[in-house]
Formats: structure tokens, sequence, C-alpha cells
């Protein structure tokens, strides 16, 4: 670790207190990947890094043994180290297991069917041609009736999974877990 995050020579010396920011970002750094974590998180580490310090930082993380969750707009950096994609947007989560490529290639498709699903859409009798009988009444799924004892079952399932949750919710924020 102490060659790949470029201190050099009498640098490895010098005291925390005599560094500059990114020295001490550096070594910040190098702390977390020498200890026993099993889990960086990392928020835009590039950001203000010069060339040869994020492929440093690169270099370091690809030889980490533990999991990494990089926030990054770095397309560079998530080519290089991701192995899978989550993607914010939207009130949601949409996970891509597969690198950057494969995420462009998902992406690119779903956008392709949208449009395809929406030029359909456009084509199609509008619904104010259609009989009325045909749009009020009930869809045959709906029609169909749940049978009490199996919703009942279904929600106490539910209601299980939840509590159980909860308690693993728990177990996760007690600082001793880690």
């Amino acid at each position: 670790v102490r060659g790949c995050l470029l201190f050099s020579d009498d640098d490895v010396f010098k005291k925390v207190e005599v560094l500059s920011g990114g020295e001490r970002s550096r070594v910040a750094l190098a702390r977390c990947l020498v200890t026993s974590s099993n889990l960086l998180l990392l928020d835009e580490p590039t950001n203000h890094l010069d060339i040869t310090s994020r492929m440093a930082l690169l270099e370091a993380l690809q030889q980490y043994p533990g999991s990494l969750l990089v926030i990054t707009h770095d397309r560079h950096f998530i080519e290089e180290l991701a192995s899978q994609i989550w993607e914010v947007g939207d009130g949601k989560i949409t996970v891509y297991d597969g690198d950057y490529g494969y995420y462009r290639r998902r992406k690119a498709a779903l956008l392709k069917e949208q449009a395809a699903t929406a030029a359909r859409a456009a084509s199609a009798p509008s619904k104010a041609n259609t009989p009325i009988a045909a749009i009020s009444g009930p869809p045959r799924a709906q029609a169909k009736k749940l049978n009490p004892h199996k919703l009942e079952a279904l929600e106490q399932k539910i209601y299980s999974v939840e509590e159980e949750m909860k308690d693993l919710e728990g177990v996760l924020a007690n600082p001793t877990t880690y």
C-alpha cells in the first residue's frame, strides 16, 4: 500500500499534521485498505484528484479484498472497477449484475423497448372508440375471489417477514456486530 498511494522516499516518514489535505486523504484511504474491514463506502473518491492519484487509487482498490460500494460519475473508474451497477432514480434502485458495458447495453435495450411500447400505444385505437361495456366490466383476474383463509395466511406471512426484517435491522445497527 505504501508505494501505490504516491508516498515514496522520505514522504513515508512525515507526520500526518504536516501533510496536505490530499495527502491526508490518501493516508485515510491507506488506513482503510490495511484494516480488517470487509466493506468500503466511497462517495465520489476521484473528485479533486489528478490523473496519477486516480490511477493509484484505482490500483489500490482493485487489490482490496473486501467489497466496495462506490458512488461516482467517473465512467473510467466504473468501467475498471465495477462488477455490479446500482442505478438510483425515481425513488427506486435497479440492480444490473454485470460491468458498466453490460449496464449500458441493457439500458439501451430497455429504452428501445420503451420506445416500441410507446409507439404501439400511440398507434392502437383509443379507448374513446371502445364500447362502454368492454371497459367498465371487471378484468377476469379481479373477478376471481381470493380464498379468505389463503388471504389471511399471506397477510400473516407478510407480518412475520416484516418482523424478521426489523430484528435483522436491529442486529445490523448494533456497532458490536461489526
